[in-house]
Parts: structure tokens; sequence; C-alpha cells
């Protein structure tokens, strides 16, 4: 068995376990103001491994999208590496930022919290606090 092929032997392992490092999860957001619901992720971003760049352009984020391009050819490539484990999270970051909040039962939301990095208020409670 050559190194590649333990190196994908073990990714698919990470990925078919449900409480693996390489799951995306998905979670229901609400935006405070209008009330529209779209799902949100975190966790590793599948879409962005094959994807790359492309991903921020078709969620609607066009200069994230540029800044990512520019940034994928200065570190050729390196940039792409990194944001597959990252950009999930900074984009739900930015979208609680933006006024949308969590819109899941209180144990995904707490779950979506931790991994993301925010702090789900006591009275309200699925809006989060970004420390």
């Amino acid at each position: 068995m050559t190194g590649l092929d333990r190196l994908c032997t073990i990714l698919l392992n990470l990925a078919s376990r449900e409480e693996g490092i390489i799951v995306a999860t998905e979670i229901i957001l609400r935006h405070e103001a209008s009330g529209l619901v779209k799902p949100g992720y975190y966790g590793f971003s599948w879409t962005y491994l094959f994807f790359g760049f492309f991903v921020p352009a078709i969620r609607g984020e066009i200069l994230i999208s540029l800044l990512h391009f520019v940034l994928n050819i200065v570190t050729f490539g390196i940039w792409w590496i990194a944001m597959m484990f990252l950009y999930n999270k900074q984009y739900m970051r930015r979208m609680l930022e933006n006024g949308w909040i969590l819109a899941g039962s209180d144990a995904e939301n707490q779950l979506a919290a931790a991994s993301i990095g925010v702090m789900l208020q006591q009275q309200g409670r699925d809006k989060p606090m970004i420390e």
C-alpha cells in the first residue's frame, strides 16, 4: 500500500464516521430581521476541497472569492488546503455577524456554536455572541 493509498484510506475512514473531524454538519440559520431560513455548515468543507475559491462566489461573497483566488496564487495552493478546514467556520461567523441566528434545536445550536467558536446568550436561546 502506497502512502497515497494510506492517506485516502484514512480520509475515507474519518469522513465515514459521524463524529469524525472531516464531516461538514448542517445547521439551520434564520435571519433575525427578515425571517429568511437557509442552511449553514460547520466542519470540514468538502465543497471547498473540490471547488476552491468558487465556493464563496456561489454563496454570494464575490470579494471573499477574489481574495481567495489571489491568496491561492500567492501561496501556490497552500491557502486552498488551509481553507478546506477553515472556510465553513469563517462563513458561519460572517453570517452570524450579519444578523443570522442559529435556528436548530438547543443541542444542535450548542454544538454548532462550540465548533465555530461563539457563545450562545442565555436569554436569547439561539442568538450567538461573537467573541
